[in-house]
Formats: structure tokens, C-alpha cells, sequence
């Protein structure tokens, strides 16, 4: 009995070293590649983080650009709108209109002043003389380099008349503080580059190009690399130390390891196959016998517990069909867009609105968009940036073109769902059909204005129409008349 006792000994001891041995080389190997994986993760990752930092701080660049401008163009749209510079423009004299493009350059020390006529014709101008102005007006309000100096380009139509206008066409330098101060909101050095310039060990990302130059908003990696440098080594010491106590662990629990564990691996086998008979029955006191006795009970409850499944499973499909049902009466499809993943789950209702082929498989976020008419595409888009950005509640009508020509009128009602610490997480909402309504609105709104029987316009009408026409009549100077014609006993035959 000793003997084969210490047979059954040496035994175990060398299948524990074998155990031992493979699960310290698995550790190592997946230290390895869990090394690699979390290296280049953490590069990749860094570097997207800065190329979003830098996005943002384009971003932000542009709108105090955008900024920028239009607050320039509300200060000219004031100095056009002065009696004093229309008067001068109507009288159309040379050097009267020098003076006051000098005048205005003074005042809003701007580089140049000039006036274009609607045709491309220089009027009078006043400062720099290397301007282009042969491209006709308005031109679009941006900023241009000029003398190497960074200018803002502003155009401000001035109509002196229906058929006669002229463009008022401004050039004001951009200080170097103010470019200081926008970097410093952006987060990022604002830098003007040349083609093929390089920036060292900076990382650009464009906010706008004028010709061979362009802005750039450019961040040294030097902390990224510090910071991949210094996970890289704590996690080589985790990895290491990690070893030592896989090493230490597999030791330990190794020989007491392999019997229970293929007697619970068999009975959760048996019971994956559906057969829940299956029973380990282990009297052992540790923690295996617990693994094994959890495994019994846990049997037994899915043996009571499977026709409860299966009822619940069956009230849940029948839950779904009732929403569906529900959803396709009242022509309502709702929508989940998830902010992390920038995926977008909806009901076979809503692509159904929205005519996709298959309405499971939906459409994709550029088709959902191009099916939006072109004239409400900005304001839908408007109110989901707001809603993701700002988290304000969206509702909004707009109108949707089919593939088979036809228009639709939709509502849409969507707010954002954040986490308790804040974080944004998603945005739901509905969208109903409103077509039907819209046009029964239509049709109350004709027959509030036209007859019943003539389908001529009625008093209502004539009266809106009158109001409309003298006024109109009395600002352009010209005359009203008014077609009466009536017809006897009309009335009573309408009665």
C-alpha cells in the first residue's frame, strides 16, 4: 500500500509540475502579446487623442475665425447703412467717393477700403493698391495673406437701388495678439505653413488654406511619448511581478487541481448539452467541493426554472409584436444613436418611413441624410449636433423625399441620455409621419380663403390681398386699380 501509495504520489507531483509549467509558460506568452497589444494600444491611442485635440482645436479655430468675421461685417453692414455713404454712392462723384472710402479706412483702421460696382468696376479705393478686385462681387468674407501679413477679406453688398448697387470691399490686418489669443482658446499654436514646410516633431491639422498658404493648428507629442514611455516600463514591472505570482500560485493549487476540475468541467458539458440529470455529488470541504456543489444546485434551478424561461421568453416576443403593431397604427418609428460606437439602432417602423428596402438592415447615416429635403437638411442636422453637444430636447418638423418621388412630412422628438457621472451615452427619440395631417391642415386653410362652390378667393382673401398691395403700392410710388365685377342674383343661387 505505501508503495503504491507513493507511486500514486510521484505521480501527482509530476502532473502538478506539468500543470505548473504550462500555465506559467501560458502566463508568460500571454504577458508577451498582452505587452504588445497594450504598447501599440497605447501608442495608437495617444496619438488619436492628440489628432482629436488638434481636430477640436481646428474646430474651435474656425468658429473664432467665423466670429471674427462676422463681427467685422456687422461693423461695415452699420457704416453701409449711414445715410451719409448712400448719399455719396448716389451721387457717384470720383473723388468724393475716395475721400470717403479714406474716411471709413480711418476710422475702422482697416488696410484698404475700396467701392465695386455690380459689374467689376473699381469706383475708388483707398490704401494698399495690390488688392485683386477683378473677381466679381460679393466676395466671400475670409482671411487672406497679403504683403505676408494675415488680413481679413470682407465684402458688404450695398443696394442704392432695385436694378443699382454697390460693393463695399474691406481689408483689415489680423494683430499678432489676436492670433496669441486664439491659440491660446484653442489650446494649440495657430501657424501659417508653406507647401511642403515641415513643422519638426509637431503634429498640423488644417483650419483653412488661401491659395499656396495655409492655417494650421499644430501640438508637440514630446508629452505623449514621455507618457507611452513611462507605461511601457510600469507595465513591464506589472508583467514581471505578475509572473511571480502566477509562478508561486500554480505551485500551490496545482496537485488538488485536476480531478475535481474535470469531474465539474464534465457535469457543466452534460448540463450545456441539455441533460440537467447530471449530479457531482463531491463531499469534499474546500472550495472545489463548493464549485461542485454550486454546479448541482445550479442544475436544479435551471431544471425549475426552464418553463419559467420559456414564458418569459414568449411574453417577451409577444411584447415586441404589440410595440411593433403599435408603432406601424400611428406610423411613430423610434431610434437609439449610440455616441461611443456612432451606431444607429432603430424599429422596422422608422426605416419603413424613411422607404429603406429592407427594414431590417436599415440605411446608413449618409442615405438617412440624403433622403431629408435639401431645404430642412441644415436645421436637422443643426438640432442633433445641439443635442448631442448641448443636451437640449429636439422637436422639429421637416420634410423627407422618397426614392418613388413622393414628399413626406415628418416629426421628430429626440433628447441625449447621459450616465449618473455625466458622461453622455446616447440619443433616442421618435419620428411620426404627420403627411396626412398636414394635409388636411392644408385643405382648412384653402377653404378659409377661397369658396366652397367657385373655388374663387373669398373676402378673407381679397381683404389679406388689399392690405398687402396698398401699402406696397404707396412705397413704390405707383397706382392700384380694383376690378369690380358682379353678378346679379349670384348670391341667392350660391345659397
Amino acid at each position: 500500500m505505501n508503495a503504491k501509495g507513493g507511486r500514486q504520489v510521484a505521480s501527482d507531483w509530476t502532473l502538478a509540475h506539468r500543470l505548473t509549467a504550462a500555465l506559467a509558460g501560458a502566463a508568460l506568452l500571454s504577458m508577451l502579446f498582452a505587452f504588445v497589444l497594450y504598447d501599440r494600444a497605447l501608442a495608437r491611442g495617444m496619438r488619436q487623442n492628440a489628432e482629436q485635440r488638434l481636430n477640436r482645436a481646428s474646430h474651435a479655430a474656425k468658429l473664432l475665425i467665423e466670429d471674427h468675421l462676422a463681427q467685422a461685417e456687422a461693423r461695415y453692414r452699420a457704416v453701409a447703412a449711414t445715410p451719409q455713404l448712400r448719399a455719396t454712392l448716389e451721387l457717384a462723384h470720383g473723388p468724393t467717393t475716395k475721400s470717403l472710402a479714406e474716411q471709413i479706412r480711418a476710422q475702422q483702421g482697416a488696410t484698404s477700403i475700396a467701392f465695386q460696382s455690380s459689374r467689376g468696376k473699381l469706383l475708388a479705393r483707398s490704401g494698399l493698391d495690390s488688392i485683386a478686385l477683378d473677381v466679381p462681387a460679393p466676395l466671400r468674407s475670409s482671411l487672406v495673406v497679403v504683403q505676408r501679413g494675415v488680413h481679413a477679406s470682407l465684402s458688404i453688398p450695398i443696394a442704392l437701388s432695385p436694378t443699382h448697387s454697390v460693393t463695399l470691399v474691406a481689408l483689415e490686418p489680423i494683430a499678432a495678439e489676436s492670433l496669441q489669443r486664439w491659440s491660446e482658446l484653442c489650446g494649440a499654436k495657430l501657424i501659417f505653413k508653406e507647401p511642403g514646410e515641415s513643422l519638426g516633431g509637431e503634429l498640423a491639422a488644417p483650419v483653412e488654406r488661401w491659395g499656396s498658404v495655409g492655417l494650421v493648428v499644430a501640438a508637440d507629442l514630446a508629452p505623449e511619448r514621455a507618457a507611452l514611455r513611462s507605461g511601457r516600463w510600469k507595465l513591464a514591472w506589472a508583467g514581471m511581478a505578475a509572473l511571480a505570482l502566477t509562478l508561486v500560485a500554480c505551485t500551490t493549487v496545482a496537485r488538488g487541481l485536476v480531478r475535481p476540475v474535470r469531474q465539474v468541467q464534465h457535469a457543466l458539458a452534460l448540463i450545456g448539452s441539455g441533460d440537467l440529470s447530471v449530479r457531482i455529488a463531491s463531499d469534499r470541504a474546500d472550495e472545489l467541493g463548493e464549485m461542485a456543489r454550486d454546479v448541482d444546485w445550479m442544475a436544479e434551478r435551471l431544471s425549475a426554472s426552464r418553463g419559467e424561461i420559456a414564458a418569459r421568453v414568449d411574453e417577451l416576443r409577444r411584447s415586441r409584436e404589440h410595440l411593433t403593431r403599435a408603432q406601424q397604427l400611428a406610423r411613430i418609428g423610434s431610434f437609439e444613436f449610440d455616441l461611443a460606437s456612432g451606431e444607429l439602432s432603430a424599429s422596422e417602423e422608422f426605416w419603413t418611413l424613411f422607404a429603406a428596402e429592407d427594414a431590417r438592415k436599415g440605411l446608413s447615416a449618409d442615405q438617412l441624410l440624403e433622403r431629408v429635403h435639401p431645404e430642412d437638411r441644415d436645421s436637422v442636422m443643426e438640432a442633433f449636433r445641439a443635442c448631442m453637444k448641448h443636451g437640449t430636447r429636439a422637436h422639429l418638423d421637416y420634410r423627407v423625399r422618397l426614392p418613388s418621388g413622393s414628399e413626406h412630412f415628418l416629426q421628430a422628438q429626440f433628447h441625449l441620455l447621459a450616465l449618473a457621472d455625466g458622461t453622455k451615452q446616447r440619443v433616442e427619440g421618435t419620428v411620426q409621419d404627420l403627411t396626412e395631417r398636414r394635409r388636411a391642415e392644408e385643405q382648412i386653410r384653402y377653404l378659409a380663403y377661397h369658396d366652397g362652390l367657385t373655388g374663387l378667393g373669398n373676402r378673407s382673401l381679397f381683404t389679406e390681398r388689399v392690405n398687402l398691395a396698398v401699402p406696397q403700392a404707396r412705397r413704390r410710388g405707383t397706382k392700384l386699380g380694383i376690378l369690380y365685377l358682379d353678378l346679379d342674383d349670384f348670391k341667392r343661387v350660391n345659397d
